[in-house]
């Protein structure tokens, strides 16, 4: 991985923050649509935007991986802006998107980083952010948007290296996008 990285991102309340955990089932993904993307930049093969307009939750925008012969996928029935540069190691950049979403969980957006040393990872946790604010979706409907900044849910990240010899769970957790609700 070279550093550079697109992350999911995320606007609400007219706010825009990247998606740093996730607890549910329904985002956006290209598999789920009959789309191989080749991975981006040693990531996976796509990245979205998101947009909270009222309590719905719409895909705004997408990048996707090379993928393959025969040109541009269409997502929704659009195609690729070809106005838009495509990040490093991506082909395709879909803008103007204005789709429903059917995610029931939960979103962790985040702002402020705090010390991203990470910048091979395409996620930056949410223990690495200043302010986060959690989501909770039903059938693509917002529920409940709570501040988490400072709670509980950033010290799932602190903690040191408990077992010298099993470093690998230790990176798994710490650098996962998942997460549990508060």
């Amino acid at each position: 991985m070279s550093g550079r990285t697109i992350p999911d991102a995320i606007t609400h309340r007219g706010e825009t923050g990247a998606i740093a955990g996730v607890h549910g089932t329904g985002l956006f993904g290209p598999a789920a649509l009959g789309i191989g993307a080749a991975p981006i930049d040693g990531g996976r093969g796509h990245a979205a935007s998101y947009l909270v307009d009222g309590d719905r939750l719409l895909l705004t925008g997408a990048v996707l991986g090379p993928t393959g012969p025969g040109g541009p996928p269409t997502l929704f029935g659009a195609g690729p802006d070809t106005s838009a540069v495509p990040p490093a190691g991506a082909a395709w950049v879909y803008t103007g998107l204005r789709v429903p979403v059917p995610f029931s969980g939960g979103l962790l957006a985040g702002a402020d980083p705090v010390g991203h040393r990470f910048g091979d990872r395409v996620f930056h946790p949410h223990w690495t952010y200043g302010r986060l604010t959690e989501l909770l979706f039903e059938d693509g409907r917002l529920v409940r948007a709570d501040d988490r900044s400072g709670e509980d849910v950033r010290a799932h990240g602190a903690g040191l290296l408990a077992d010298e010899d099993a470093p690998a769970p230790w990176i798994e957790r710490r650098f996962a996008l998942t997460y549990e609700p508060c």
